[in-house]
């Protein structure tokens, strides 16, 4: 009878951390665990960067490029702060690890400004990634293989990360919709805001898995996609604006999907049918070759099915970010 007592206890505590109207918990250390290794990963790599910016190593490894990464890490944008980029990256990442280990499996509503900050520091490490794999080779025509490892890296873990704030913002809210300090409630001190039995509309049971195989099936061609857009140029021999829209639009591409992969994060998806619209156009309203408004045209195509393709929507996310705003029904049933 003890060993049942227990299990029903850690199951209750389970219950009690998961924020009201999940579906999972977002702080709980199986989320964040592996960001935290992810960002640790990104740690080593940007120190190991670092340490050819600075001069303490005379090269650096680069396996598919040439001479790119040499030219992307001495380049004038990589300069442009007093300090190093790499070295802004390592510092990145090092608060990611560090904002990522702080706090218990509810920090969501006992410790909501470490969330913050952590959602924070993974949010515009990944937009700042992004932006320079797109200037990387418009800009100096060249890659870097352990610069692009760390902009996949940032954007991985932004669709986890932003979850949790997601949940930690929703308590903030509600406390504030109780009549309670939100201020109080951010800081941790709201011990009414703090309470695990908060009244918010309640779902029904639904699979521990967050993703259905047809919207995963989906994304991750549009990962496919972005890639070969960005390879074309090279593969099909054109040049000038549509080597440019293609490097531009590609990982912007791979970004949303990815990023839009996480429950929390799926609304973002819609970006790639604004993509692919774009796409649609692009070859009438700029200099394109033949061969390069037939390939993209037929990206844009299935890049837009594959950005309105449906799926069964199997994660609850407490009203998702439209709930900052409006307040659910209870009962709602929709994110």
């Amino acid at each position: 009878m003890r060993g049942i007592g227990n299990a029903r206890g850690i199951h209750m505590g389970s219950e009690q951390c998961t924020p009201p109207g999940w579906s999972h918990n977002p702080s709980a250390w199986a989320e964040r665990l592996p960001l935290v290794a992810l960002a640790a990963v990104g740690l080593s790599i940007a120190s190991y960067l670092t340490l050819f910016q600075v001069g303490v190593t005379a090269g650096v490894w680069e396996p598919f490029f040439g001479d790119g990464s040499r030219r992307i890490l001495t380049s004038g944008i990589s300069r442009t702060l007093p300090i190093p980029d790499a070295a802004l990256g390592a510092g990145a990442y090092l608060l990611d690890v560090v904002s990522g280990l702080v706090g218990g499996r509810d920090r969501w509503r006992t410790m909501p400004w470490m969330a913050v900050i952590f959602g924070l520091a993974v949010g515009p490490l990944g937009a700042v990634s992004i932006l320079l794999v797109i200037l990387q080779p418009i800009v100096y025509d060249a890659w870097c293989t352990l610069c692009l490892t760390s902009a996949v890296i940032s954007v991985i873990m932004i669709g986890p990360a932003m979850g949790e704030l997601l949940a930690t913002l929703q308590h903030v809210v509600r406390a504030g919709r109780r009549g309670g300090s939100r201020w109080r409630a951010f800081l941790g001190v709201d011990d009414q805001a703090g309470s695990p039995r908060e009244r918010v509309p309640e779902r029904q049971a639904k699979p521990e898995r967050d993703v259905d195989p047809m919207l995963l099936g989906a994304h991750a061609t549009a990962v496919v996609l972005g890639l070969w857009l960005m390879m074309a140029p090279a593969i099909l021999g054109y040049e000038g604006a549509a080597r440019t829209n293609g490097r531009a639009a590609g990982p912007i591409m791979i970004a949303v999907a990815i990023i839009s992969t996480f429950g929390a994060m799926r609304p973002l998806r819609r970006i790639n049918v604004l993509i692919a619209l774009w796409l649609a156009v692009a070859p009438w309203l700029l200099s394109f070759t033949t061969t390069a408004r037939v390939n993209t045209l037929l990206v844009a195509l299935a890049l837009l099915a594959v950005s309105v393709v449906g799926g069964e929507d199997v994660g609850s996310y407490g009203g998702g970010w439209r709930s900052l705003w409006w307040e659910p029904r209870p009962g709602s049933d929709r994110d």
